[in-house]
């Protein structure tokens, strides 16, 4: 996939993705280590993951953030979810979009 305009994506995807290059700057800045990166990293997967499921990015977007973020290049595996984990996904991204 071609590179992405990273401004048309959700705003909580991006404030997540913000936060996590923000982490890594004032980690080269200070030379201090940020230990709570695995967590910024889980916000990320946990924010591409609900805005894939809310239909608010497609499938290419996803992957193509996970690589550039979280290095991870393996394909979004189709799978059934459940209509509550789906639910409960949507309901947790729009909460967290309303904060």
């Amino acid at each position: 996939m071609n590179k992405i305009d990273e401004n048309t994506l959700p705003a909580f995807l991006k404030h997540d993705i913000d936060a996590y290059i923000e982490a890594i700057r004032k980690e080269q800045e200070t030379g201090e280590k940020c230990w709570h990166m695995d967590c910024l990293q889980d916000e990320i997967y946990g924010s591409i993951n609900g805005a894939y499921w809310d239909g608010l990015i497609d499938k290419d977007v996803a992957e193509y953030l996970r690589e550039k973020y979280l290095g991870i290049d393996e394909p979004l595996q189709s799978r059934e979810i459940s209509k509550e984990d789906a639910d409960f996904l949507r309901n947790f991204h729009r909460c967290k979009r309303e904060v």
